[in-house]
Parts: C-alpha cells; sequence; structure tokens
C-alpha cells in the first residue's frame, strides 16, 4: 500500500487558468483542493480503480514549464468531462509529483 496526494478533479474541471497552480503552491494557498489517499497495489492490478482515478504523465514541453500553452491541461480538463464518473483523478503534471482528486 502507498499513499499518494490527489488533486480534486472538480478543482481542475472548474480551474479557469492555462495550467494549475504547483503542487508546492497548492499546499500553500488551496489545501481545500488536495486529499490524501492510501492506494493497494493488487487492487490496482485487479482495476479497482479503474473508474476512480486517472493517471496523466507527459513530456515537458520546456525544463522550466510542463505545459506553457496549457494544451495537455486542456486535453485533461475534456477527460474528466467526458468520464463524470470518476471519483479520484491522480495526475503527474511532473510538477513535483502533483496529483489530483476527483470528486
Amino acid at each position: 500500500r502507498c499513499s499518494f496526494w490527489f488533486v480534486r478533479a472538480e478543482k481542475l474541471r472548474t480551474f479557469t487558468g492555462t495550467t494549475p497552480p504547483k503542487l508546492q503552491e497548492l499546499r500553500r494557498k488551496h489545501p481545500d483542493w488536495l486529499e490524501q489517499q492510501t492506494i493497494s497495489f493488487v487492487d490496482g492490478s485487479k482495476g479497482v480503480y479503474k473508474h476512480k482515478i486517472l493517471v496523466v504523465s507527459h513530456r515537458w514541453e520546456h525544463p522550466d514549464e510542463p505545459d506553457k500553452a496549457g494544451v495537455q491541461f486542456k486535453e485533461v480538463k475534456a477527460h474528466l468531462d467526458a468520464h463524470g464518473p470518476i471519483q479520484l483523478r491522480r495526475t503527474s503534471l511532473r510538477r513535483s509529483r502533483l496529483s489530483v482528486q476527483v470528486r
């Protein structure tokens, strides 16, 4: 079992910026965006989380900014909008291992 920080998907769905804040900023300024969950490797292997968690990993566009134009984040939001039943969303936008919780 491993513990991960998740960002609530509803916060991403309603976020109007180009890219979400870094995890450090979320922890400081928006702790209500975050929730810690313990995930079981065995349950993950069995597909228990397939309707609850979305994992996103993408290549950074620039060493200092993973998605400057927000193109990849726009796709993440579109997926969240199209898959309402997802309860948790974990994303690694690779900004200090940002995770996303969808509720």
